[in-house]
């Protein structure tokens, strides 16, 4: 192999090796002026996704990031599993997502048995996966959630837009499941922490007779240590006084 072909060779890798940016795209309000307040007193600036699930702006800034920020759509293409269950019969299909936001999805289906099939379901389950760059850092993973029917749009006789709303918030979802995870991982470490000082003080026990004061020493510094494990088991965090002023 010559130089020349070994520098192209090269090149292709890195290329190939090359990591793509995705950049996350929102869908625009269909809005004109959106935060522009009107004579008529009817435009709003909450958005009606945010403020069903959290409840409005009710003075704490904090809950009007949160009622904007679980209202923005992100522009999607996601293959998603809907399983359908009724009372006699349950049926399993997969169609497109077109948006994405904190608290729904808008799907896209085709098949008018599927549309049935949606629209007769008693309970209905969703199951896909946030790929990198579609929604914001931190919420990639996959997805099985329950949703219902919000409302729905005829586009054609062979495709139909379907607003579904999450039972449970997506972010709290993340949440959840990540939690989960972490508690596992930590009871694990926790269990071959205290194995492993139990372990090393076990010579303390068995030699007691012969120093009693140096072993006693060690055995009390066993306790302490374990102590702060158990008392850590019992930590809540304090809630945030948004009222709270300094002075």
């Amino acid at each position: 192999m010559s130089s020349k072909d070994f520098e192209k060779k090269r090149e292709k890798k890195k290329k190939a090796k090359e990591i793509e940016d995705i950049l996350i795209e929102t869908k625009g309000d269909r809005r004109l002026l959106p935060n522009v307040p009107d004579k008529t007193k009817q435009r709003s600036n909450i958005d009606r996704r945010g403020k069903g699930i959290q409840g409005g702006f009710k003075g704490n800034i904090n809950d009007f990031i949160k009622t904007r920020e679980a209202g923005i759509r992100y522009k999607v293409s996601y293959e998603v599993e809907v399983i359908c269950k009724s009372k006699d019969r349950k049926t399993k299909f997969f169609c497109q997502a077109i948006d994405i936001s904190m608290t729904g999805i808008l799907l896209q289906i085709r098949k008018k048995e599927d549309m049935q099939s949606l629209e007769s379901a008693d309970s209905i389950q969703l199951n896909f996966e946030i790929t990198p760059g579609t929604m914001p850092e931190g919420m990639e993973m996959k997805v099985k959630i329950f949703a219902d029917i919000v409302r729905n749009q005829l586009l054609s006789e062979d495709e139909v837009l379907y607003g579904l709303r999450f039972k449970e918030e997506l972010s709290i979802y993340a949440t959840k499941k990540k939690g989960r995870y972490m508690l596992m991982i930590s009871s694990l470490l926790l269990f071959f922490i205290t194995a492993f000082i139990i372990l090393m003080r076990a010579e303390s026990i068995i030699y007691f007779k012969f120093n009693k004061w140096l072993y006693l020493y060690s055995i009390i510094t066993a306790f302490f240590l374990l102590s702060r494990y158990l008392f850590g088991v019992f930590y809540r965090q304090v809630p945030i006084d948004t009222e709270f002023t300094p002075g």
